[in-house]
């Protein structure tokens, strides 16, 4: 039919990609916003070390003391310090903290004579 006209549709097509490009920007700003965020990250979990004076006793806590107290540690191994004759074996306690501008963290180092709960080493940056 020579004198229909088929209906416009790149008008309608100018005002989807309209929409389109502003929910992209909207979306590109939430992003870089997002990206200027500081969100902390923790690693481990934080050992009570007031207990390290008041509740344990070398020489008389065992494993499961220690264990009970400080909650199960983040790794193990066996120090070789000039101290002592045979390595004892050692528990570490590790909790970071960890944002942009500042980092901070507490590492205690448990340890044992046998089972039995031998001292400690510990050093912080974070406010106790």
């Amino acid at each position: 039919m020579p004198g229909r006209r088929r209906p416009r549709v790149d008008s309608t097509m100018r005002a989807r990609t309209t929409r389109s490009l502003r929910h992209l920007r909207i979306f590109l700003m939430c992003c870089a916003i997002a990206g200027c965020a500081v969100l902390p990250t923790r690693i481990g979990t934080k050992p009570n070390v007031e207990v390290l004076e008041g509740e344990l006793r070398i020489g008389e806590s065992t494993k499961d003391d220690v264990r009970y107290f400080l909650g199960k540690p983040f790794g193990q191994g066996r120090d070789l310090l000039p101290i002592t004759r045979e390595g004892r074996t050692m528990w570490i306690y590790y909790y970071a903290v960890d944002s942009i501008p500042r980092s901070r963290c507490l590492v205690v180092y448990i340890f044992f004579a046998g089972d039995h709960y031998d001292g400690y080493l510990w050093f912080s940056s974070l406010p106790l």
